[in-house]
């Protein structure tokens, strides 16, 4: 029996959690001791219900609002305004991990979007594997390849940030003796990374090297979603903002959908948009795999799981986007031909590339290709091989 302990420490959505409920369940069945730091414990506890997983809450690396990064270039610039911006925090910060983790003890880490954990773990030295999407398991390089890869950023400025963030970690390891690292992406390396992602939608493009395991729905995880009935076209919107753009409900009369609307995070007051407007509200977590069956087409807030489920079924997405990495998500979409994007900002467009991804047939057939050919693919054979990776990690360590 070892010790895994998987860690969230970045990022908002469910599918920092979700995605390991079947993996966790393997393992426990294995007798194998499981832990779960993540940064929202009451999310975890809820996702991980009645499994006997030890969840522990830990807080995001912080830096402080004044020091923050405006516009961000590269993966070194998320770390920055996460705790990377200065050695002195930097080191008082990850004392704590250091010694949560020398308490715990474990055989394997299995790191999702944690870049103070996987720190920690250059002092510490435990087997561990990198876990999540394109965005939050970058391509080590140095430098470190521009997140917005459809422009051309000032490169000289995006090396100079990375190398003050280089320069600050090696501070901070020296003060533990241990030796410096060569180039940010080695501090980010581990044993093994797991992609959980296609090939298409990889945020930085497709890497030839790369141990995709896609990206499939958890099942029955969620309630069915309802649908007010007609022949309307059927539009599910997932939505994880806690505002809502006024143009999002005329959108939805004009085109005469029948909407799901699933938005668990929206400020009191902002279901008032939709006034005069017919949709249906789920008000708990929706299945999203029998909402891409039923549905006709999906607006999302560009979450990569979200919108690989309803490539999976087939079925074109629209994602109306407030931050870089949806950003990415939706040029992947668009370079696919199976989708439409609209930055949050550019609310107004969002009625005419609705109407056009719902209307033009190609998004439909692009998406029903994307289906097609990945149809084959299971979860249960995405599970095997993960476990054969742990397994292997294991061995070497004992």
């Amino acid at each position: 029996m070892a010790k895994i302990v998987f860690t969230w420490e970045l990022g908002q959505g469910y599918g920092h959690l979700v995605r390991y409920v079947e993996l966790i369940k393997r393992l426990l069945k294995d007798q194998h001791d499981v832990w779960f730091l993540a940064k929202n414990s009451e999310r975890a506890k809820s996702v991980f219900g009645e499994l006997p997983v030890h969840v522990e809450g830990i807080p995001a690396g912080y830096t402080p609002v004044s020091e923050r990064l405006s516009e961000l270039h590269s993966n070194p610039d998320i770390l920055h305004n996460f705790g990377f911006f200065a050695s002195a925090p930097l080191e008082q910060q990850l004392r704590g991990w250091v010694e949560k983790l020398a308490a715990i003890n474990p055989d394997l880490l299995i790191i999702d979007h944690s870049p103070m954990i996987q720190l920690a773990n250059q002092v510490c030295r435990i087997k561990s594997i990198a876990s999540g999407s394109g965005f939050t398991v970058p391509q080590a390089s140095s430098p470190m390849r521009p997140m917005r890869f459809w422009s051309m950023p000032d490169l000289s400025n995006v090396c100079a940030r990375e190398s003050r963030v280089l320069a600050i970690i090696n501070q901070v390891l020296h003060r533990y003796g241990t030796s410096p690292v060569a180039a940010v992406a080695d501090v980010l390396s581990t044993d093994k990374q797991w992609l959980w992602t296609f090939r298409e939608l990889d945020h930085y493009g497709f890497r030839e090297a790369g141990n995709y395991l896609g990206n499939f729905p958890q099942a029955d995880f969620g309630d069915a979603p309802t649908w007010g009935g007609g022949d309307r076209i059927k539009l599910f919107a997932y939505l994880s903002g806690n505002t809502l753009p006024r143009e999002f409900p005329l959108a939805v009369k004009k085109i005469d959908a029948d909407l799901c609307l699933f938005a668990p995070n929206l400020r009191f007051g902002e279901i008032e948009k939709f006034a005069g407007v017919e949709f249906q509200r789920a008000t708990t977590p929706v299945d999203l795999a029998r909402a891409a069956v039923e549905c006709d087409a999906a607006l999302t807030q560009g979450g990569l799981n979200s919108a690989s489920t309803f490539l999976l079924y087939g079925k074109p997405v629209v994602t109306l986007v407030d931050n870089l990495e949806r950003y990415m998500v939706g040029r992947r979409l668009e370079l696919l031909g199976a989708g439409l994007s609209v930055p949050v900002h550019e609310a107004k467009l969002l009625y005419e590339k609705l109407r056009v991804v719902v209307n033009d047939r190609s998004f439909s057939r692009n998406a029903e290709r994307f289906r097609e050919r990945y149809r084959r693919d299971t979860v249960d054979a995405q599970l095997d091989r993960a476990m054969l990776d742990i397994s292997d990690l294991l061995l070497k360590h004992a």
